[in-house]
This record gives C-alpha cells, sequence and structure tokens, in this order.
C-alpha cells in the first residue's frame, strides 16, 4: 500500500474544522500592519487557491525555501460557508497540497482574510 492510499487518496472526506494552510507574500502585508485580501485569491488563471492541508503539513513545511513568507490558516467550515470546495491534489514536492475551489470574489476574498487564523505573519517588506 502507498502512502497515499494509506491515508486516503481519492476518497477523502474533509470535517468541518480541518485546516488549511496558505502562505502569505510579504507585498500582501499592508503598511498598516493588516493583510491584504488578495492574499486570498487564486491562483493565476485558475479557479483555485493553493493551500497545504494542515492534517499532513506544517508551517515550517509550507514555509519551505521561503521564509519571509507568512502563513495563515482556514478552516473546512469556513470554505463552506463561502461556498467554496475543496479537493486534495497532492504535488510532487507537497503530498498536502489542495485547492480551495470556487470564484473569490472581492467580498469572498476578504471573507478569508476576516476569518482565517494567522499563524505567522510575512516579513516587513521595505516599502
Amino acid at each position: 500500500m502507498s502512502e497515499l492510499e494509506a491515508i486516503g487518496f481519492g476518497v477523502q472526506k474533509f470535517v468541518p474544522n480541518d485546516k488549511f494552510l496558505r502562505r502569505i507574500f510579504p507585498l500582501y502585508l499592508k503598511k498598516s500592519g493588516e493583510i491584504s485580501s488578495a492574499a486570498f485569491h487564486n491562483t493565476s488563471d485558475t479557479n483555485r487557491m493553493s493551500t497545504n492541508w494542515m492534517k499532513l503539513s506544517s508551517v515550517e513545511d509550507t514555509l519551505k525555501d521561503n521564509p519571509d513568507y507568512g502563513v495563515a490558516s482556514i478552516t473546512a467550515e469556513l470554505c463552506w460557508e463561502l461556498s467554496q470546495e475543496i479537493e486534495w491534489t497532492p504535488a510532487e514536492d507537497s503530498i498536502a497540497h489542495c485547492g480551495v475551489v470556487g470564484k473569490k470574489t472581492a467580498s469572498i476574498s476578504k471573507k478569508f482574510r476576516d476569518g482565517a487564523e494567522y499563524l505567522k505573519f510575512p516579513k516587513r517588506p521595505d516599502y
């Protein structure tokens, strides 16, 4: 049995308190200290926002090769409240990779920003 099979790849059902880690690029930290809602937009030319499933990852894993970035945690429940789906899509460099799928309007991005738990703030950029 492969590692993916052992943890239920292809049949995974998330529960409301499952957490997903989102990297926050330093430029999304405003001068005011607030995180921009732009940190919660979809990846360019897709309908998904990249995250890591906290069950299989950590803040340190999420920041690998990007120590100046921040990390926010969002719950499955928040995703569902915002009419977003969650797909577990392991990547070559991260078994924990998940996509939060759905349109991210400005109001949805703001709700993600406001509902997130910030586990590490990004390093303040030199403005």
